[in-house]
């Protein structure tokens, strides 16, 4: 449970607070000294580059107190796959790297690299797109052009699709390790409308990817590939506040497509409270700074609106960058629910039929609890309520079919994030 901190405690920090910028008028240029910001996030497109670019962008955010993270981006229809594809971007990215030399935050290489949309050709197959064998040559490629350029320039692997740590890994199989300082991810799910503290798990366990806390997933993976003194910067996240439905997707036309602009505001000071929690997210940049017209979906993730006026999300980012995290309490429930065995007691013995009276408690609500007789079913008890506290009674009369001598009875009982407990007793069996 998130609650603001006490007025005279100690200043918690929390990860670099940046803006992901369309352009660098004077407006926006105003708001980012305004607000003290440090970083700023802005695309450079390889073919649309007019010579000089760099420097300039550098230049005006030094003027107001910020520098750049350039993600350079390519040609998307047509990605760099072949062996001299690879080789011109990678001199492009370090020709950058040499004009700005000492001067930005870092290189992002590459766009979520692992959606079709920005890398033409590779339709997720199992979740991992088919390029990533493609990308990670390119990722190296880059990665030594941006070093030989500006050695102590962050390289960052391309912002990944929600939180995708399964391209992460496939990345790393192809031998993506130590071409990268930090893993770039993006939260900045299309139609979310939940808060960061809300989540959902795959069939495996793992968190899904689109979920927020699925950054727990990607330094999981940087840590099984001995990668734990790396950082994971998440170069988008936020909320849309479009009043139009949701536009792709699943829930396609079925739902909402953003939230209200009391919940943006609200949802984004929690979600630096949780990147202030994991002290490995070092850089987190809101997408975006202003919204554009017409209202889409993607058009409404702005602190201000398309006239300047501010949203009540900025007023709230602008507190975070000046004051740091405000926030107590945790993020996420990842406590299993609370069982407790009623019947039967520890040692029972019995002749024939068993009653069995058990519940499990938890604050997220229980949907199901399983009984098992020495690891096989003997049933659910489901309740699509999930309420705080569910309870299972039977008398079990297939007990009288199990043989003579020790078994053991065991509980198993999920909350709705699917955050599972195990209890068991022993039981035994006598002869009638």
């Amino acid at each position: 449970m998130l609650a603001a901190a006490p007025a005279r405690a100690a200043t918690p920090r929390g990860p670099q607070a940046g803006l992901v910028l369309d352009s660098l008028d004077g407006g926006d240029l105003a708001r980012v000294r305004a607000a003290r910001v440090k970083v700023v996030r802005m695309f450079v497109f390889a073919n649309d580059y007019r010579p000089g670019i760099v420097g300039q962008v550098i230049d005006r955010l030094a003027a107001v107190g910020a520098r750049p993270l350039f993600v350079v981006v390519g040609d998307t229809q047509h990605p760099p796959v072949t062996p001299e594809a690879v080789d011109a971007y990678a001199r492009f990215v370090g020709g950058l790297a040499a004009e700005g030399r000492g001067r930005v935050e870092g290189w992002e290489i590459w766009n979520e690299q692992d959606a079709p949309e920005w890398w033409a050709g590779a339709p997720p197959v199992d979740g991992v797109a088919k390029d990533a064998g493609a990308y990670t040559a390119l990722l190296r490629a880059s990665a030594s052009a941006v070093r030989r350029a500006d050695p102590r320039a962050p390289v960052i692997l391309g912002g990944l699709t929600g939180n995708d740590f399964r391209f992460l890994a496939d990345v790393y199989r192809h031998g993506g390790r130590g071409s990268f300082d930090a893993v770039a991810v993006h939260t900045d799910t299309a139609c979310s409308l939940g808060g960061p503290a809300g989540y959902l798990r795959d069939l495996d366990g793992r968190i899904n990817q689109f979920s927020f806390l699925a950054y727990r997933e990607v330094r999981r993976t940087m840590v099984a590939n001995r990668d734990a003194r790396k950082r994971i910067w998440m170069t988008e996240l936020g909320w849309s506040t479009t009043t139009a439905t949701c536009p792709s997707g699943r829930f396609a036309g079925q739902k909402a497509g953003g939230v209200s602009e009391a919940d943006q505001a609200k949802y984004t000071t929690e979600a630096f409270h949780c990147l202030r929690l994991a002290k490995y997210v070092t850089h987190a940049f809101v997408f975006k700074l202003r919204d554009q017209a017409p209202e889409t979906m993607e058009a409404r993730y702005g602190l201000v609106r398309p006239d300047g006026a501010p949203k009540p999300a900025w007023d709230r980012f602008t507190r975070y960058v000046r004051r740091g995290d405000r926030l107590t309490g945790s993020c996420g429930d990842f406590t299993a629910p609370r069982i407790t065995i009623g019947l039967p007691r520890r040692g029972r013995r019995f002749p024939k039929d068993l009653r069995i009276s058990v519940r499990a408690s938890d604050r997220s609500g229980v949907p199901r609890i399983t009984l098992l007789i020495d690891g096989r079913k003997i049933r659910n008890f489901t309740d699509a309520r999930a309420p705080r506290t569910a309870r299972g009674v039977i008398d079990w009369q297939g007990a009288k079919r199990l043989s003579p001598g020790r078994h053991v009875i065991a509980v198993l009982a999920l909350d709705r994030y699917r955050n599972t407990a195990r209890r068991a007793v022993g039981v035994v069996k006598v002869k009638q």
